[in-house]
């Protein structure tokens, strides 16, 4: 759907006046390591002389003067970082002295400029206003920005009240479908607590003042989901689909379904079973009919001993014929039983289970709404495909990149990095599961780049001639050699006819927008907007065009990068790209509204948390498994 002048208000205060300059010191760097030099210096690179411009190189600076760097006028084109760099050191000398300590919080973080603003305080935490320098580069416009954050105290646990107040549930610890409109106030309160406080910004010969609101900047809407379901029909709703038409593709064989539990927990146990059958409620029709599976045994087992392990090996030992999965009840606060028996089961058996809570079990409402998402793990751990996203391009393989790092402590309380090991899951531009596969853990940073260029070449080179296209998805946890070392990889590969992208999607962001065309503030879905030639921003999930009612918490955007390409592309390449990450938003198979993150990113996610728990165990392997991280 295409909406005429569609502009969506972006989180970000520009600067009232954008051509000025402002001093610096500065002392050319010959390598010297940043201890030596002294603190409250970093390094960039700046024009050698200002008459010309392209003549750079790297040099140490400092906002104060020191008597071994020399005063240098530097205007904002020189280097945009090093403006923000200077607008952040502008913001926190004038909070330092407008406002008491116990006003604003200067996190310890020197990779993001950021500075919280506190607006509230609570025994849970406190509610803040953060700011953050940044140009906007389609509109070229130098400012800050704004967001709404909570922030927790340590010793508090998190809960639901802390979720309130951090605007995800509403007054009755509901999903608060009104978050926009809350964030939107909450930021509005800037002008009216805090702004004269801390504006203008004045420093030496500068006073920089913002604009009076947020910034309104051209948007656009891609194509939204469509779901692949039985028969190969169309449906914008994956529940509704299957209902309707069936599984994309079903089991052939019966399913037994083996519940292990406690012997005080066998009615839950019970309850259960006839959920999933379809003799509870009205919500889900049954595992069976739903998912037009042949037939269903249900067995249950009573553990004795605590011995959850001991006793699924007995039970499925015999079975090798069947098409089974262990269900087991457990308390979500038995976490470290939760992990030894999914590591136990994966390297003994190669087996997927499922968990169900027994807090879930004892809530009948929530236990209602939740029984077609456990039907839908089980019948996609056992197999079968339940839908699929209908593709922008046919040919494109998503090489969703994870990694994770063993910590230790060194003797001066800093952590380095330990072990390296990383994998990828493998999936097509219709969102089909195809595999996870491993790097492997090494110990030394070099050996392991080196073994993740080599696992990158290699799965490109054996699927080269089944696609066109080969994206690979990464997190923005990944760290930055990491992500030049896949940069680098792409860059040997030889074809002329292929195509290599290469994408960083981040869904923690400090980005927001609101949509002043429609009450509840909500960008439409499929919503996207472009922050510089090579940056977008897209609403994975939004106000449907059919329905202007908002009945739940909808989500920020998402951050994409492209941070490497093979080919140059063209504006309406881009959007077939991200018109794909969207898609995936649409193919993940743990619930039917499950959270709206492309699965290249969420799979990964979820498979890094349980290697990470994994660890303590001895190494197994992951690959050629349904997908058991559901």
């Amino acid at each position: 759907m295409k909406i005429e002048n569609y502009k969506i208000l972006l989180n970000f205060i520009s600067l009232t006046k954008q051509d000025f300059e402002f001093i610096i010191y500065r002392k050319e760097n010959k390598g010297e390591k940043k201890e030596d030099i002294g603190s409250n210096t970093y390094s960039n690179t700046l024009p050698i002389k200002i008459d010309i411009l392209e003549e750079r190189t790297k040099y140490w600076i400092s906002f104060i003067q020191r008597d071994d760097f020399e005063k240098f006028v530097c205007k904002p084109e020189y280097n945009i970082k090093v403006t923000e760099h200077y607008l952040y050191y502008c913001l926190k000398t004038q909070v330092q002295k407008k406002l008491s300590s116990d006003e604003y919080i200067i996190p310890n973080n020197k990779f993001r400029k950021e500075i919280f603003l506190i607006l509230n305080k609570h025994p849970e935490g406190k509610e803040c206003l953060l700011l953050s320098p940044y140009y906007l580069k389609s509109e070229k416009r130098f400012g800050f920005l704004i967001d709404f954050k909570f922030i927790k105290e340590s010793n508090y646990e998190f809960n639901r009240k802390i979720q309130q107040l951090s605007l995800s549930l509403d007054k009755d610890f509901k999903s608060n479908s009104n978050f926009y409109i809350d964030k939107y106030n909450k930021i509005e309160e800037f002008k009216t607590k805090l702004y004269s406080k801390i504006f203008p910004l004045q420093f030496e010969d500068n006073n920089f003042e913002l604009e009076g609101k947020l910034i309104s900047v051209t948007a656009a809407t891609l194509k939204t989901k469509t779901y692949i379901v039985g028969n190969s029909n169309e449906s914008n709703s994956q529940f509704m689909g299957i209902k309707n038409y069936g599984p994309y593709k079903s089991l052939e064989k019966p399913i037994t379904l083996l519940f292990f539990f406690r012997n005080e927990h066998k009615l839950l146990a019970s309850d259960l079973a006839k959920a999933l059958r379809g003799e509870m409620f009205n919500t889900f029709d049954g595992i069976v009919s739903f998912f037009k599976i042949p037939s269903i045994k249900i067995k249950g087992i009573e553990v004795k001993d605590n011995d959850f392990t001991k006793s699924i090996k007995i039970e499925i030992e015999n079975k090798t014929n069947e098409n089974l999965i262990p269900i087991i009840i457990l308390s979500k606060n038995e976490n470290e039983l939760y992990y030894k028996i999914k590591y136990e089961i994966l390297k003994n058996h190669k087996m997927a289970v499922q968990f169900v809570s027994l807090e879930l079990l004892k809530n009948k409402e929530s236990l209602k709404w939740s029984v077609s998402n456990i039907g839908l793990q089980i019948f996609s751990k056992l197999g079968g495909i339940p839908w699929l996203v209908k593709p922008e391009k046919n040919r494109t393989l998503i090489i969703g990149i994870g990694q994770s790092h063993e910590l230790s402590q060194t003797n001066n309380n800093q952590f380095k990095i330990t072990k390296y090991f990383a994998y990828s899951v493998l999936t097509d531009s219709s969102g089909l599961f195809k595999e996870i596969k491993s790097v492997g853990k090494y110990s030394e940073q070099q050996s392991y780049l080196k073994k993740l260029s080599e696992f990158i070449s290699e799965i490109i080179n054996n699927h080269i001639n089944d696609y066109d296209n080969f994206v690979i998805h990464c997190p923005f946890k990944i760290k930055k050699y990491e992500l030049d070392k896949i940069k680098e990889t792409l860059s040997k590969l030889h074809s002329n006819n292929k195509r290599f992208v290469l994408l960083k999607i981040n869904d923690n962001n400090i980005y927001f927008g609101f949509n002043l065309f429609v009450n509840s503030l909500v960008p439409y879905e499929s919503t996207f907007l472009q922050l510089s030639e090579n940056e977008f921003l897209i609403w994975f999930e939004g106000l449907q065009y059919h329905n202007p009612l908002i009945n739940k918490r909808i989500s920020g955007p998402t951050h994409i990068e492209f941070y490497y390409t093979n080919k140059k592309l063209t504006l309406e390449d881009q959007k077939l790209f991200l018109q794909e990450v969207l898609n995936l938003s649409g193919a993940n198979w743990r619930g039917f509204n499950s959270k709206s993150t492309p699965i290249s990113i969420h799979y990964t996610r979820l498979v890094s948390k349980f290697i990470k728990c994994f660890s303590k165990y001895e190494e197994i392997d992951i690959e050629n498994i349904n997908p058991w991280f559901l």
